[in-house]
């Protein structure tokens, strides 16, 4: 680093990275909202990595998996368990439908 003299940072381009414009809306959303993203973004990954979904594809699955699993304020580790179990069951099954090809937004569900 001290050989480079400086960084500079620049504004994410969310249009190319698509799963950071997801993120942050999580962040705004507040709630379950983070818990869901990072469940469905697993089973994502790992069926990518299975090759049943497309890298450019987990941004789509991840906000249809957001749009269909209601928002909560969780009030205990219980209800985020609960919130991860059932993203990860939802994700589970889109992929298995190719049903995220839907592309929803968070907070349409």
């Amino acid at each position: 680093l001290v050989a480079l003299g400086r960084l500079d940072f620049e504004a994410p381009d969310e249009e190319a990275f698509p799963c950071l414009r997801i993120a942050r809306e999580c962040i705004e959303a507040g709630g379950s909202a983070m818990a869901t993203c990072n469940a469905a973004n697993e089973i994502a990954v790992d069926a990518f990595l299975r090759g049943e979904l497309g890298f450019l594809d987990i941004p789509a699955l991840i906000s249809e998996t957001l749009a269909r699993v209601p928002l909560i304020e969780p009030q205990g580790l219980d209800q985020v368990e609960e919130v991860d179990a059932e993203t990860r069951r939802v994700a589970t099954e889109l992929v298995g439908a190719g049903a995220w090809r839907a592309g929803a937004r968070v907070g349409a569900g």
